[in-house]
């Protein structure tokens, strides 16, 4: 149910615009009640960003690999990982690719945007410290703009991947580019 909730919020949005998208449209759209709705999310707010958590799950498994007390992987070979295995997660999530065509129409929402207590972003800025820490950065680099590029690459492999219709293999795509960034923001 919160799903479809979920789902049904979003093509509202599309549809009405969000300001316009009250709670009993949704309950209606979702063939549930308000009250309903409220045992899930406070609010329209609160149902508006919790559509990209339901992923953090699957990104805390990879937080645990890449900083629990086991990884001996650099932070190189973090990068390169993370940007394949991030891949894959969103490349499964049908709701997320939802919320990446919404944010596309209605920037001014700003659904995707990053939040601080998100894994996602949690992990891609460790990531880009430990590479500043580890590595000597070209002029101009720097924590900011490596989150940044990987940002940008990872949601247009993702666009291009869609467009495509899964013709390639996005896991190795994602580690192929990345890779290629790494040459291009580190001094060798």
């Amino acid at each position: 149910m919160k799903e479809k909730i979920q789902r049904e919020a979003l093509r509202l949005f599309d549809e009405k615009g969000y300001e316009s998208v009250s709670m009993e449209d949704i309950a209606e759209a979702a063939g549930c009640s308000v009250g309903n709705i409220y045992h899930y999310f406070k609010g329209k707010q609160t149902l508006t960003a919790a559509l990209t958590h339901h992923v953090d799950n699957k990104y805390q498994v990879l937080y645990d690999k890449y900083f629990g007390g086991n990884c001996r992987m650099s932070a190189e070979e973090k990068y390169a990982d993370f940007a394949s295995e991030a891949l894959k997660i969103d490349s499964g999530e049908e709701l997320l690719y939802q919320c990446f065509v919404h944010s596309i129409r209605h920037p001014e929402q700003k659904i995707l945007q990053f939040d601080s207590d998100e894994m996602y972003p949690a992990i891609i800025r460790k990531i880009a410290s430990e590479l500043a820490a580890e590595n000597s950065l070209r002029e101009g680099v720097d924590e900011a703009s490596i989150v940044h590029q990987f940002v940008i690459i990872n949601r247009g492999i993702l666009l291009q991947w869609r467009i495509e219709e899964g013709a390639f293999d996005i896991a190795a795509e994602g580690r192929r580019i990345a890779e290629n960034l790494l040459d291009g923001i580190i001094e060798r």
